[in-house]
């Protein structure tokens, strides 16, 4: 299962808690999955127009901040306390005539009743007391109040504890739909000490507390140096040997102005390799040369050019095969640590292992007389996993899905098993040409989607343009589409890859695959200037994709200086890494390691590793100026 922090594997190109975290498409056992969409589709629509209407309620600006979740949670939460707290008329708030005015907007019953709910939305912090097919049963940390949180490919994971965010009520169940932030038990034994004792402080009970304060965001955001304080008070301070004190006194001369924390990072990732032994070490200069060489190319791409392996080398009296075998031990320490930092967005056509979609056709074998049965039944595939309500998966099935669990190298042989009993399995005919040279790959491909249009012909598509991807039974032609135009791309046949992304775009009008992504560059670099500002406007969102996909059409496009400046700007407010790690990316021959990832960096890392050729250096150099002056 993915991590919260991984690529979606719906493919969309955000982080999986951004996306199918908080997804019907991806989440066994639920409400219905129309019911949930709509839901969280409603409440995001709210939040727009408070964010766009309300802000002046606020004591301070408000700011969006895409590079840190626990702002934006904080930003959210002050938002609705603001509004809730703000009397318009008739002992209305306004957050009641907000959700009024939304709910005039929907149509489903069950969507209006968890609106109801809504006046209610605060932060909260839940301990996880068991979890069954993603829906957990939790005990709110404070008023002991149990609830249901619906927390999708988190399932049964053993090392979630507790969680903290805007639990929106969605049907019996409370879900997050902007943000999940997990903490571990033994940190949160630490924050209920920290939270009590500033609630007893201001004389108030924890419900008041927690509604009214600003103190617990700053306490999450800093848990890990209260920890680190807590634990030196109880085992004293690290002692480090003479040249590992080098070392770290070296790391310090590095700071530049305005980055202490990474600066205060790097020293604790040093202290921690110390600490286990992970490098042992007779001279501090090719480590300090080491740090030096990470921290600057990475973080100032005006850097990279002068801070050579040869230049540092020079400058710390070594060679640059020491530095060289330095930064390989801090490249596999950090290896160790995460996972590659280089990240790309993963293909829908790749995303063949969905629980959800068993859910889904056992659904489509019932009829439901009303929604207490379809709950009855919803929970009855919560209790059992799903065992006995559907049709036995057929021989074809169960080697399929056994050859999506196995390693690529036995892959393909399982596969070919599959084809050899299924010639017409579609997701198997798309899996398997992923293992082929770009000459073989057609053919499985056209196999595949002859398949596809044959099954659901124009009668059918007539009936259900537009939502393809809610029907089940359409998604292996679907992920067949996308595999299809990834292939054109790559044999350089952008004018058809553009007709197959337009095509997936006409079947799935909410585009779950996030075929827009790559759509928009496509249609930039082909000059199609009109349907790629039709894109932007169908799908106003501040994604770091479209925030820089929107300077890459004003610098195509001919927009005037001012106005590409004004959108370079934006984009840099919205996400400050995308720039730098472009340099990146372009001079990993020269061994750079990456920063710890946070979120910004995290979908700078996507942008740049899946749009980056798409920019020539005078629009990245154009970037550069205004970023860092």
């Amino acid at each position: 299962m993915p991590g919260r922090n991984d690529a979606c594997p719906c493919g969309s190109g955000k982080k999986y808690k951004k996306c199918c975290l908080n997804n019907s498409q991806q989440v066994a056992g639920m409400v219905s999955q129309g019911m949930f969409e709509e839901t969280i589709q409603a409440f995001q629509r709210m939040i727009f127009e408070i964010t766009e209407n309300y802000t002046h309620l606020l004591p301070t600006q408000f700011v969006e901040l895409e590079d840190n979740d626990l702002d934006f949670v904080y930003q959210v939460s002050k938002l609705l306390n603001a509004l809730r707290n703000e009397e318009k008329e008739e002992s209305k708030s306004y957050l009641d005539h907000v959700i009024e005015r939304q709910k005039k907007k929907e149509r489903r019953e069950s969507v209006i009743r968890s609106m109801d709910e809504w006046h209610k939305v605060e932060p909260s912090f839940f301990e996880i007391i068991e979890m069954e097919n993603g829906v957990a049963r939790a005990k709110n940390v404070f008023t002991e109040e149990e609830t249901s949180l619906l927390l999708g490919f988190h399932t049964n994971d053993p090392e979630l504890d507790c969680v903290f965010g805007l639990p929106v009520q969605c049907g019996p169940y409370q879900i997050f739909p902007h943000e999940l932030i997990e903490i571990l038990d033994d940190e949160m034994e630490l924050l209920k000490q920290l939270i009590q004792y500033a609630a007893d402080e201001e004389g108030k009970s924890i419900d008041d507390f927690l509604r009214t304060t600003d103190y617990i965001f700053p306490a999450i955001d800093h848990l890990d140096e209260m920890m680190e304080e807590a634990t030196e008070d109880m085992i004293g301070p690290l002692s480090l040997l003479p040249e590992e004190e080098e070392v770290l006194q070296g790391i310090r001369q590095l700071q530049k102005p305005g980055n202490k924390d990474v600066i205060d990072d790097m020293i604790a990732e040093w202290e921690n390799m110390a600490s286990i032994n992970y490098i042992q070490i007779n001279k501090p200069e090719p480590m300090i040369a080491a740090f030096e060489h990470a921290y600057r190319v990475d973080l100032y791409p005006e850097d990279y050019k002068k801070v050579t392996l040869k230049y540092l080398a020079e400058k710390y009296q070594t060679t640059t095969g020491s530095i060289s075998n330095r930064k390989k031990q801090i490249e596999e320490y950090f290896d160790d640590k995460m996972e590659s930092p280089i990240i790309t967005r993963q293909s829908p056509a790749a995303d063949f292992s969905s629980p959800t979609e068993d859910m889904f056709r056992a659904l489509n074998e019932q009829t439901f007389e009303s929604e207490e049965e379809f709950e009855q039944f919803i929970q009855k595939w919560n209790e059992t996993g799903g065992v006995g309500m559907m049709p036995d998966k057929t021989e074809a099935e169960r080697l399929f899905e056994e050859a999506v669990q196995a390693p690529p190298q036995q892959q393909k042989e399982i596969l070919e098993k599959v084809l050899n009993i299924n010639p017409s399995y579609i997701d198997a005919l798309v899996l398997y040409s992923s293992h082929l040279p770009l000459d073989e790959r057609k053919r499985y491909l056209t196999d595949a989607l002859k398949i596809g249009e044959e099954e659901f012909d124009d009668e059918f598509e007539r009936e259900n343009a537009g939502s393809y991807w809610m029907m089940v039974e359409t998604r292996p032609y679907m992920r067949g589409l996308y595999a299809y135009a990834q292939y054109l791309l790559e044999t350089n046949n952008q004018e058809k890859a553009t007709k197959y992304f337009e095509r997936i775009m006409y079947l799935n009008e909410n585009d779950n695959l996030g075929v827009r992504y790559d759509l928009i560059p496509l249609l930039i670099e082909l000059e199609k200037f009109d349907q790629a500002q039709a894109l932007f406007d169908a799908f106003p969102e501040q994604t770091t994709e479209m925030m820089y996909h929107k300077v890459l059409f004003d610098y195509k496009a001919g927009k005037s200086e001012k106005e590409l400046k004004k959108t370079i700007q934006a984009a840099i407010q919205s996400n400050n890494q995308v720039i730098v790690v472009m340099g990146i990316l372009d001079n990993l021959q020269n061994g750079g390691i990456s920063p710890e990832i946070g979120q910004s960096e995290y979908e700078a890392y996507q942008y740049a590793s899946q749009y980056a050729h798409y920019w020539d250096e005078p629009l990245r150099e154009l970037v550069r100026d205004i970023q860092f002056g």
